[in-house]
């Protein structure tokens, strides 16, 4: 039987959103959710909105509806934008303050409020506010929460502002994947559009928090004891090897024990195995990986849920070995990782085995094992969808394996290799691949594998 939970849905979706979170083309995301997933991937958004949002980008959310007039929704925006701006009695909830006391400005930030409420007198405030956040290089990202019964469908505005919105920004909204609202395309294919499809299971997920409610009489609900110690545990990792970690980890495997199921524990270990990687504890990191790792790998054949806490974990353990320069140990953990990812037709995560273990190879000047490496995970990235394809790492993969090619092997190979690049990105795949973005991947990540941000 398989034990659904709603953390582990809420895992599915970060991992979705980490599929696109390197590539630098999109302008415009979908989420495509069924109608039960709708709530959850709402949340997704408001936690990244949160200080214990573990991605770069920051992310806002408006409320503005689409009332099917373009110049009168940029008013509406900028009317909703300048209100977070406005004075309040709080202290508590003043935006710019908090922005500033936690050092994230660089001086007083005041929206112009005379300029005339165009979307382009938008995008240039946002980016002004965002040129304002000291050392700050990732995205603003836009949130458009769904809205479905509006007689005005937002896709209609956001084709037609698609390939206005500068580098810098990013726009998010959701749609529903049984009955699409959203027909988008990008006329100029260059990457402007992503879409997430995540695959969740909330039913069963919601059907098994009830049960647990219903079966506790404490005064104090375990649950929610649980998910506060979450949000404690990761306020702890914005300081550097924060000394009060350790003994917030210790709480929550308490509480996870208390709890019981093997759910909690493992990722209650996961989320420990996390906590000390962000804070560059990468011993006590790999400890709890490798406990995570354990008990998931004793559950995941019958119960598939698991997996997705094991290659996490699988993950992390590798980047602890990568940053210790560990690399024999590090190529192991990404052998299992695209093995048992095959196994199970997660070819994403096989693509992007091979694509980190190439990265090594490269890194240790072993560049005919890279560029195999590279083939290997162009091979398990083609059985993605073409859309996927375009718009995700494989374009990276694609683009490293070109560049070895010339310099490891004959010209006739290099030219049947950019035919079958062809068949696999499309007629305009040297465009494609030279795109902004796409060749500054090429060689190393763009940034650690999980780095939760203030």
């Amino acid at each position: 039987m398989i034990e659904a939970s709603v953390a582990q849905e809420f895992y599915k979706l970060r991992e979705e959103w980490l599929k696109i979170d390197k590539i630098d083309s999109w302008k415009i995301a979908v989420w495509e959710a069924e109608y039960p997933d709708v709530d959850i991937i709402d949340k997704f958004m408001e936690v990244e909105r949160s200080p214990i949002g573990i991605f770069d980008d920051v992310f806002f959310r408006f409320e503005s509806v689409y009332p099917g007039e373009d110049k009168a929704f940029a008013a509406m925006l900028w009317n909703e934008y300048l209100e977070w701006f406005e004075p309040v009695a709080d202290p508590a909830k003043d935006m710019i303050s908090a922005l500033f006391d936690a050092g994230l400005l660089t001086g007083v930030y005041r929206p112009e409020r005379a300029v005339s409420p165009t979307i382009e007198h938008f995008w240039q405030e946002l980016l002004r506010f965002r040129s304002m956040m000291k050392g700050f290089e990732a995205h603003l990202v836009l949130y458009f929460p769904i809205v479905p019964y509006n007689d005005y469908k937002l896709g209609d505005w956001l084709q037609k502002i698609m390939h206005t919105i500068p580098d810098g920004l990013r726009l998010v909204t959701m749609d529903f994947a049984q009955n699409k609202q959203l027909h988008l395309y990008d006329e100029h294919k260059k990457g402007a559009i992503a879409y997430l499809r995540p695959v969740l299971n909330m039913p069963a997920a919601i059907n098994n928090e009830m049960k647990k409610g219903s079966s506790n009489y404490n005064t104090i609900d375990v649950h929610s004891r649980y998910r506060q110690q979450i949000i404690v545990l990761m306020e702890t990792t914005t300081v550097p090897k924060n000394t009060k970690t350790a003994a917030e980890v210790k709480k929550l495997l308490q509480i996870a024990t208390e709890i019981g199921t093997p759910n909690a524990v493992i990722g209650s270990l996961l989320i420990a195995a996390q906590a000390n990687y962000a804070i560059n504890k990468l011993e006590e990191s790999n400890a709890f990986a490798d406990k995570a790792i354990e008990q998931a790998e004793a559950k995941m054949d019958a119960d598939p849920n698991y997996y997705h806490m094991w290659k996490t974990c699988v993950m992390i353990k590798a980047a602890v070995f990568t940053m210790n320069k560990a690399w024999k140990e590090a190529l192991v953990q990404y052998e299992k990782l695209a093995a048992k990812a095959a196994a199970l037709q997660d070819v994403y995560y096989a693509m992007e085995a091979r694509r980190l273990a190439a990265l090594i190879y490269y890194e240790r000047k072993e560049h005919n094992l890279a560029f195999e490496y590279l083939l290997l995970a162009l091979l398990a990235g083609a059985y993605m969808d073409l859309e996927m394809r375009r718009n995700s790492l494989f374009i990276h993969v694609a683009y490293l394996a070109l560049e070895l090619c010339a310099a490891v092997r004959p010209k006739p190979v290099l030219e049947e290799l950019k035919l079958q690049i062809g068949d696999w990105l499309g007629a305009d795949w040297e465009t494609l691949l030279q795109q902004d973005g796409v060749e500054e991947v090429k060689t190393k990540s763009k940034k650690a594998l999980f780095n939760f941000k203030n």
